[in-house]
């Protein structure tokens, strides 16, 4: 019998709508959602307890930035994806090598943001701990 692992992604987001939004989209696309929560330190403590698949954070959660997270998440092996009300052209450079969705944002969007952040993930397997490597399928 083959088993067919999830993708999980865990959401980081202070609007409640663009949450259950994002929450509906991603499962109706077929990933899992590991969770979802509005402030950096309750983010923080479920990644590393966790890490997800993918990540998809908004650039700031009240006057926080999510670039601490974002960094960490990296360090996990955990692809990231940014979510902001904010031009493209107005990012911070931090963020500017993960796929950004802009709000609001179709469904089909969000899906080829995952895709990217997935291969980008993929990718930098070679640099991901053993921890995040070796975990077990969901």
């Amino acid at each position: 019998m083959v088993m067919f692992m999830k993708t999980s992604a865990f959401i980081v987001e202070d609007d409640p709508l663009a949450l259950l939004l994002c929450r509906d989209a991603l499962k109706s696309l077929g990933y899992g959602v590991s969770g979802a929560v509005a402030n950096i330190d309750a983010a923080m403590s479920a990644v590393i307890a966790q890490p997800p698949d993918i990540a998809i954070m908004t650039l700031e959660l009240g006057n926080e930035s999510t670039a601490i997270l974002a960094a960490r998440c990296r360090r996990l092996g955990v692809g990231v994806i940014f979510v902001t009300t904010y031009l493209a052209k107005a990012l911070p450079d931090w963020c500017r090598n993960a796929p950004v969705l802009t709000k609001p944002y179709a469904r089909e969007d969000l899906f080829l943001a995952l895709k990217e952040a997935e291969e980008k993930s993929l990718r930098s397997l070679g640099s991901v701990p053993e921890s995040k490597a070796n975990r077990p399928q969901h």
